[in-house]
């Protein structure tokens, strides 16, 4: 077992940084604003509940999605669930299941949204001169998408992509 040298924690009455550091390297910091800074690939196997903000100047990885650093000054945003049925049903994608009948594909969310007030962008896959792609929420776990072609004819030969956003 080590014993702690005083080089490791370096207490402060002062406003200076609380340092804690193992083998010559800074591991954790807390500064007199309360941020905690932790470097070095630490990870927390109990939890960590943060209330504010928080940032990284690395990639973030929840569950098994890594989520990478964006360039540039825009905000960004997760879709809540995204996918791909085909005409016949054939789907991939996160938190969703779907049924098609008639042209008219039903999405279900695995995890219901809030409320309605939602946003989804869809679109048809595939060879179509003229499309529309009409979405109607029906409810805070379930929307549809219809796609039209041509003359508005309602189009049952075609898969669409989707992606929901609150």
């Amino acid at each position: 077992m080590s014993t702690i040298r005083a080089t490791n924690i370096q207490p402060q009455s002062d406003s200076d940084p609380l340092v804690f550091s193992t083998n010559a390297t800074e591991k954790l910091r807390i500064p007199s604003t309360g941020a905690i800074s932790l470097t070095g690939g630490a990870t927390l196997s109990g939890g960590l509940s943060v209330t504010g903000n928080v940032s990284t100047s690395g990639n973030l990885t929840l569950g098994s999605a890594t989520l990478s650093t964006p360039s540039g000054n825009a905000p960004l945003y997760g879709a809540r669930a995204w996918g791909q049925i085909s005409h016949t049903s054939t789907q991939y994608g996160q938190n969703f299941t779907a049924t098609v009948s008639s042209g008219v594909y039903t999405v279900t969310l695995t995890t219901p949204m809030q409320d309605t007030n939602y946003g989804v962008i869809a679109t048809a896959i595939g060879t179509i001169q003229t499309c529309a792609t009409i979405v109607n929420i029906t409810s805070a776990s379930q929307f549809t998408i219809r796609v039209f072609g041509g003359t508005d004819n309602l189009r049952t030969d075609k898969s669409v992509m989707f992606a929901v956003f609150a």
